[in-house]
């Protein structure tokens, strides 16, 4: 049910944007009960989470098959199994992203990103607990978590964009990064704990 619901919720985002949901709609296309939505996600913002939440754990299923690779190319699986768990909702990512630009509705929707930051970080830093790199120090730890959100953020505009087949923008551009992030931030992943 959850997939299904996620799929019609931005299914529904691509074609209407995000202030034009209605989630009893939503409940129709996903053939069930508006109580049985609700109950799952209470708020259109709780659909980001349960994305948010499945790209995590395809990511980390992604680290738990590929424990014979080294920092960076375990970090490559990470992310690519992150994109490959977004795939199915991308055009209605896309228009999430193009609604963001300056409108006026676009403050309830930076305020949903905003939301899923601190998810974010709670992600990364399971990320780094499940690769022994979680940091003693609490401000190192937070500078891991930073590191590995803005890499985030950068590779996922560069996918919202990318036509390519096989997102091979997107490998290059991440690819690059995690070089970038190596060269910029490797002090702070270069010792554990």
């Amino acid at each position: 049910m959850t997939d299904r619901l996620l799929f019609c919720f931005f299914d529904e985002l691509a074609r209407v944007g995000y202030a034009q949901i209605d989630l009893d709609y939503v409940a129709w296309m996903a053939e069930v009960d508006n109580e049985s939505l609700r109950s799952r996600y209470p708020q259109k913002e709780s659909f980001f989470e349960g994305l948010l939440e499945e790209a995590h754990h395809a990511g980390m299923k992604a680290i738990e098959t590929s424990a014979d690779l080294n920092f960076k190319d375990t970090l490559f699986e990470f992310f690519m199994a992150r994109i490959d768990a977004l795939m199915p909702y991308k055009p209605g990512l896309v228009h999430f992203a193009d609604d963001l630009r300056p409108s006026s509705n676009s403050f309830s929707m930076i305020s949903v990103l905003w939301n899923l930051y601190g998810r974010s970080m709670n992600h990364f830093s399971c990320m780094l607990g499940k690769l022994n790199l979680r940091a003693s120090d609490p401000l190192r730890q937070k500078a891991r978590e930073h590191a590995l959100w803005i890499t985030d953020m950068r590779v996922g505009y560069v996918w919202l964009s990318d036509v390519t087949d096989h997102h091979s923008q997107t490998m290059s551009y991440l690819d690059q990064s995690l070089d970038q992030l190596k060269t910029h931030y490797g002090g702070i992943f270069a010792e554990k704990g």
